[in-house]
């Protein structure tokens, strides 16, 4: 099913573990899927609006239960692209569950599983085209503090990424940022343990806690205002033939 809507409730979740219980509470499940003249877009969120435990780690560290929010969002999926990528995985699946009821011989299924999986990356691949979004997120809150990570990924190419043929001309395409904020009221210690971080430039102190942002524009890549020469650590993968290519 390409397109739908799904909501649900759950009032609670309880586990009892280690002589510990520890609950979840008020939990809402929403999902969209539609499609427009761009393609098939969509959206998801998982909220959470009360995680607490009797556990003494976590009594310390937080006076009362916390919150929590997970949430994507896509636009652009190519229509024909994603029904071949669903078709794709649902034949490989299907083939190692019968292979696998057949008897369970680990090197036919490793045979098949070797045999589809190009086909599924180039399915993967297909997906990938100019106008593709994408925006991943998972925050966590209590008592005021916050701390959490926000991504977004864009597909900026006028070339579709199945036609790329190494990493070095798939990276030209993506737009991309990383926001990573961590307040203290979450960290031991009033936070020591993000000095070394810090000092090496992978993190900057806020007046609440620590953040890091890295960002990637069409191959550079810069963490918190700084150039990452990333590519003399990739050295001669950067030119490698992307696998789908060998379909």
């Amino acid at each position: 099913m390409l397109t739908g809507e799904l909501a649900y409730r759950l009032d609670r979740a309880v586990i009892k573990a280690e002589g510990a219980e520890h609950r979840i509470e008020d939990v809402f499940i929403r999902a969209l899927s539609d499609k427009n003249e761009s393609g098939i877009y969509g959206n998801a969120e998982i909220v959470a609006g009360s995680i607490s435990s009797s556990d003494q780690s976590f009594k310390s560290m937080f006076n009362g239960p916390l919150t929590a929010r997970l949430h994507m969002d896509y636009e652009g999926l190519d229509e024909p692209a994603f029904r071949e990528y669903m078709v794709v995985n649902q034949r490989m699946n299907q083939g190692v569950y019968t292979a696998f009821l057949g008897g369970g011989d680990t090197s036919r299924l490793t045979e098949l599983y070797e045999e589809e999986m190009q086909n599924v990356l180039h399915a993967t691949a297909g997906l990938i085209k100019k106008g593709f979004k994408f925006d991943y997120g998972i925050s966590v809150g209590g008592g005021g503090a916050s701390s959490g990570f926000k991504l977004s990924a864009d597909w900026v190419d006028d070339q579709d990424l199945v036609h790329k043929e190494t990493l070095r001309q798939a990276l030209a395409g993506i737009q991309a940022k990383l926001n990573v904020t961590i307040d203290k009221a979450f960290l031991s210690g009033d936070g020591q343990i993000m000095q070394i971080p810090v000092g090496m430039g992978y993190a900057v102190e806020t007046p609440t806690g620590f953040a890091s942002e890295a960002e990637f524009n069409r191959g550079e890549l810069s963490l918190n205002g700084q150039a990452i020469p990333y590519t003399q650590m990739l050295g001669s993968a950067l030119d490698q033939e992307l696998p789908w290519r060998e379909r």
